[in-house]
């Protein structure tokens, strides 16, 4: 047998071992429901400060499932007239392809400015995250 036809039954083998691996892992359907639930509960604790707690439901699979889950705090300083930082936690629980939940750990710095342009405002946030991913259950 020569080498081209020892490299293509290789080359063949391969991609066949390939194809039937990504097989095995259905592609997420093309269209879908969803609902996300979103609430957010601020807390003054100075003129310049506030505490904030955050919560995230979303349901899929045409609103007959549950999808992911996120609950998080934090803390917004209002460092001057148009600049803000803030710095918060945010535990979040996510279906996976294969149906099982995995469960992350993400932690936030984020600076906000705020443009005032005649009677409209543009605001940009640069956010700084680690995100720490636990293992699929």
């Amino acid at each position: 047998m020569s080498f081209f036809t020892r490299f293509f039954a290789a080359f063949l083998f391969v991609a066949g071992i390939s194809l039937f691996t990504n097989a095995q892992i259905l592609p997420p359907d093309d269209d879908d429901v969803q609902s996300w639930n979103d609430i957010q509960l601020t807390i003054p604790v100075r003129k310049k400060v506030d505490l904030f707690l955050t919560t995230t439901y979303r349901f899929g699979k045409d609103l007959s499932r549950f999808n992911e889950g996120r609950v998080g705090a934090g803390i917004e300083v209002k460092l001057l007239k148009s600049f803000t930082a803030t710095a918060g936690y945010t535990f979040i629980k996510s279906r996976t392809l294969t149906g099982s939940f995995r469960r992350e750990n993400r932690y936030h710095l984020a600076g906000t400015y705020k443009f005032p342009f005649k009677k409209f405002g543009l605001s940009h946030r640069s956010q700084y995250e680690y995100r720490d991913l636990g293992p699929v259950k």
